[in-house]
């Protein structure tokens, strides 16, 4: 769920993707942990509320961050991120030269902004879910690792969650 527009975001970015995803839940109850943050650091107080404390513990739990991919979307379930036309970010993508697409690193950084927001469900069959462990290689760049997960009332086999 995307704080800033308030839809469902989806990007062909792995990287995006994996950078948006939270260990408490979402985008908009990270931001708010991190208000409520600032506003103890200053007024403690105010933060003591039974209300604040909920969403805190709420948002400490233990918890991992998830990416879930959809495949076959629809362009007519597309929108921008901002709730414009996605032709012309769809144009965009259609429009880079294949070779560069086919170097993921390269891929991720060229798409990394040409997001969308869904404008209708998607079907189960069409999802895919992947935990994610974000970590610093050697040089100190935040890098992350998608891992496969099968869903509890799902049978699938593995071969079902290639990228």
């Amino acid at each position: 769920m995307s704080f800033r527009y308030g839809g469902v975001c989806v990007t062909p970015s792995r990287k995006t993707a994996a950078g948006y995803s939270s260990e408490c839940g979402s985008e908009a109850l990270r931001t708010i942990v991190e208000l409520l943050d600032k506003v103890d650091s200053v007024r403690p107080d105010l933060t003591l509320h039974d209300a604040f404390s909920g969403i805190r513990a709420f948002a400490r739990q233990p918890g991992k961050p998830i990416v879930i991919e959809a495949r076959d979307v629809e362009a007519c379930n597309l929108r921008a991120e901002n709730g414009g036309n996605a032709e012309s970010i769809l144009d965009f993508i259609r429009d880079t030269p294949r070779d560069d697409l086919d170097d993921p690193e390269f891929f991720d950084l060229w798409l990394g902004q040409s997001n969308f927001e869904l404008s209708e469900p998607i079907p189960s069959g069409q999802l895919r879910f992947h935990s994610v462990r974000k970590y610093k290689n050697e040089e100190g760049f935040e890098r992350f690792e998608c891992t496969p997960l099968l869903a509890a009332n799902a049978v699938r086999s593995s071969r079902d969650f290639r990228s």
